[in-house]
């Protein structure tokens, strides 16, 4: 086995892996308005590692509730994930949802 068969075959774990968290997540009921895990919302977004970090961090920093309800913290965590804006706004509350749970 070459270095690019090597590869591949890491790539193609790596995917089944994927596949079959996601699968047994949704069979508990996990989607991504509604999420159970914040690291598989993550994958299934494309939010990367430093990108959740930056939400967490963010959202550590705001304790009033009434600013979550609003418009504003959308806009907050667009400025410093600009990905967000992709989101719907069901799917964007359930990033909130399993964040604020983390």
């Amino acid at each position: 086995m070459d270095i690019n068969d090597y590869v591949l075959a890491k790539v193609e774990n790596y995917i089944l892996l994927e596949a079959a968290v996601a699968e047994l997540a949704e069979h508990l009921g996990h989607s991504v308005t509604d999420p159970l895990s914040m690291s598989l919302f993550c994958l299934e977004t494309g939010l990367s590692l430093e990108e959740r970090d930056k939400i967490m961090s963010r959202l550590s920093l705001l304790a009033d509730r009434d600013y979550f309800e609003s418009d504003k913290v959308r806009a907050d965590l667009e400025k410093i994930v600009p990905k967000i804006s992709e989101f719907s706004n069901d799917t964007f509350k359930g990033m909130l949802k399993i964040f604020r749970k983390n």
